[in-house]
């Protein structure tokens, strides 16, 4: 878990809408005229009454009240404040289905494409201020990652359209901290760098070189509580909170971890050398009151609750990965997790004949073990499921 010290600017509530079923909102210019209906962010736009009621009920799975497959606008008027004036700002969307652009007064800022992770469009410095915020969400099947995948599966959470968690602009110096990993002795962490000159800057007392345009750093990292380590009885966590400095720059992070060391002997697991049973079910993501997980820390106590009322300490992620606040609870909690990627070839080709999609699978990868590797509860991962021809659900 991490936390910046940024200026933030929540943008939760009511915002301008429209479906968009025959794609045309692109070229039509939509990101640059006024949206004429309403919608509630967070959420999807099934879950607000935008949407087809199906014909008929399904069968073999949950039957949706409204169901959208296609781009969606979503759009609201910014107020930058004088205090921002020279930063650079963030546009946070902490989880979306599936792709997301981004436009800025009528400008296309870019485009991120990701299930698993929290999508970041930089929007560079804006003048304080008046501004047009314009996004389109698409959940069309973008990639073959498999329709039995639960980050998408209409046999569990479906395929909704929409912004849900964390959404807020973020306000930070033009030399910032964009993420930060602790492993065993040494901090790895990547640093935005927008000035357009290579910088000379400070990290944990050690000095630090930051091209033009950001790059990786890692420096030497010494825990000062050794001993104290995370485990299911005893789940300690321990907060470092990183600056970085460079000439008149300077950015904080708030990191959260925990100490432990999970590994494999004689087919038996050792948590911290003591031989440990992984006991849990199966989490397909099945949250049919709302179509999504639980984006909030209350929800998951309820269901973190529930398993350990049933002795689990343990809970697999079936093709997709939980939110931040999913880990948070199992930190507090003592859980373990095993998370994995969006993908299940039942229906889909097999990893290395589709690059494109190939690539996606890889990227998802990193965007997990850089969002949620901190983690201590987060101790096993998969990289998907593989069913052959022969197979029999």
């Amino acid at each position: 878990m991490s936390d910046h010290s940024v200026s933030v600017l929540p943008l939760i509530g009511n915002w301008r809408f429209q479906l968009d079923p025959k794609s045309e909102g692109g070229s039509a210019g939509w990101f640059d005229q006024k949206l004429p209906d309403t919608i509630e962010l967070p959420g999807s736009c099934e879950q607000r009454g935008y949407g087809e009621k199906p014909a008929k009920s399904e069968e073999r799975r949950l039957t949706h009240v409204r169901q959208y497959v296609g781009p969606a606008w979503y759009q609201r008027d910014l107020d930058i404040p004088q205090a921002w004036s020279g930063k650079r700002v963030e546009l946070f969307l902490e989880r979306c289905h599936w792709e997301t652009a981004a436009w800025v007064d009528g400008q296309r800022v870019g485009t991120q494409n990701s299930l698993s992770a929290p999508h970041r469009h930089d929007l560079g410095i804006l003048a304080p201020g008046k501004h047009t915020l314009t996004i389109c969400v698409d959940n069309s099947y973008k990639l073959p990652i498999g329709l039995w995948a639960h980050a998408i599966s209409e046999d569990t959470q479906g395929n909704w359209n929409g912004i849900i968690g964390a959404i807020e602009l973020r306000a930070t110096d033009p030399v910032w901290i964009r993420s930060a990993q602790i492993f065993s002795g040494t901090l790895k962490a990547s640093i935005g760098n927008q000035t357009g000159q290579d910088l000379v800057g400070k990290i944990l007392g050690s000095e630090i070189s930051i091209p033009a345009g950001g790059g990786e750093v890692e420096v030497p990292f010494a825990r000062s509580l050794k001993d104290e380590k995370w485990d299911e009885f005893s789940p300690v966590m321990h907060t470092l909170d990183l600056k970085l400095t460079a000439g008149p720059y300077s950015d904080t992070k708030k990191i959260i971890y925990g100490v432990r060391d999970l590994i494999a002997k004689d087919k038996q697991f050792l948590l911290n050398g003591r031989p440990t049973l992984l006991r849990g079910p199966v989490d397909e993501c099945v949250y049919p009151l709302t179509g999504y997980p639980p984006m909030d820390k209350a929800g998951w106590r309820r269901v973190l609750g529930v398993c350990k009322s049933h002795g689990f300490n343990f809970l697999r992620f079936h093709s997709w990965c939980p939110p931040e606040a999913a880990f948070a609870v199992a930190d507090e909690l003592g859980f373990l997790y095993q998370v994995e990627v969006p993908f299940w070839t039942i229906d889909a080709p097999a990893f290395g004949d589709d690059p494109l999609r190939d690539q996606f699978i890889r990227d998802e990868l990193a965007l997990i073990l850089e969002t949620y590797g901190n983690h201590p509860s987060f101790a096993l991962m998969a990289m998907g499921i593989k069913i052959t021809a022969n197979h029999s659900i």
